[in-house]
């Protein structure tokens, strides 16, 4: 974004040691940039939807959606929506994250002394985190904080961008630890094979309740069938089959709870019959549909 106090729609409402927090409320607006070699840069979408290319790379991020752009990196940024799309931009500088990520993982001694300690990884996969992830989450909460004139986050600077940090890094290491069950010897080869794994559930999630054949998935991401299936049971714990039907299984869940006809949420989310679906949703919520319709009745 521009660090400008307004520009078209952009408002830099908290500034605190470099860290720059933006909200925006735009449409018909394109800009080219970069990112500087001492910032990460965060695009949180509220509503609407924004489009980025880094790195020969497109990505669309939606609403409850986030970017993460490392430094030193030029971007595009598009939108072209009848309504405007409103979002948060955050610039945070390495130092701040460096500065948080020894107070929550350095010993006593060295907060007292300021003994050397090693610098932690700040390159983080760039890719769109969707509303399920824990940073996104926070900065969803965000959203209760903003004044509707100003576009300025009522919260104390400080404590702002000393959460972020935290959330961030919180995020990040979940992250880590997914990636570091890919099996390959290159950190490079892993952090690549994570960010299309990610990809492809954020395909899988965006399909929902229409079911993908997996070859299908797997060519979207520029993996084999065999690999993607491997690299993404190594990441999420789960097959991409399995996977698919479990949130094809929440979202009917969320139908029931509203109260729609069991047999019409089976047959929206692409079960052959009820007793298919009966069998299967017992078996992921330890209840049966009926059951939890009456629950709730």
């Amino acid at each position: 974004m521009i660090h400008n106090r307004e520009y078209r729609g952009i408002v830099i409402g908290n500034i605190w040691n470099d860290n720059k927090a933006a909200f925006s409320r735009l449409k018909d607006f394109s800009r080219a940039g970069e990112t500087s070699s001492n910032f990460i840069g965060i695009k949180y979408v509220i509503k609407g939807c924004e489009n980025y290319r880094v790195n020969k790379k497109t990505y669309s991020v939606k609403d409850g959606c986030f970017l993460l752009v490392n430094p030193n990196l030029k971007f595009e940024v598009l939108l072209d929506t009848p309504e405007p799309t409103t979002g948060l931009c955050f610039n945070i500088e390495k130092r701040l994250l460096t500065d948080v990520y020894h107070n929550y993982t350095a010993s006593d001694r060295f907060l007292l002394d300021q003994q050397q300690i090693s610098t932690p990884d700040l390159n983080f996969p760039e890719t769109v985190y969707r509303s399920d992830d824990h940073f996104s989450q926070y900065l969803s909460s965000l959203k209760d904080h903003l004044d509707p004139n100003t576009g300025e986050l009522m919260i104390e600077k400080e404590q702002l961008f000393y959460d972020l940090a935290k959330n961030m890094l919180l995020a990040q290491s979940i992250i880590r630890k997914q990636t570091l069950q890919i099996k390959a010897n290159k950190k490079a080869t892993r952090d690549e094979l994570f960010k299309r794994v990610h990809e492809a559930k954020s395909i899988i999630d965006d399909a929902i309740p229409e079911p993908m054949e997996m070859a299908e998935i797997a060519a979207a991401v520029a993996l084999s069938e065999f690999h993607f299936f491997r690299t993404f049971k190594q990441v999420y714990g789960i097959t991409p089959h399995q996977y698919q039907i479990r949130q094809r299984l929440c979202k009917a869940r969320l139908q029931i709870k509203k109260g729609i006809l069991i047999t019409e949420v089976a047959e929206a989310n692409g079960f052959a019959d009820i007793y298919t679906f009966s069998k299967a949703f017992k078996k992921v919520f330890g209840i049966s549909p009926a059951e939890l319709k009456k629950a709730g009745s």
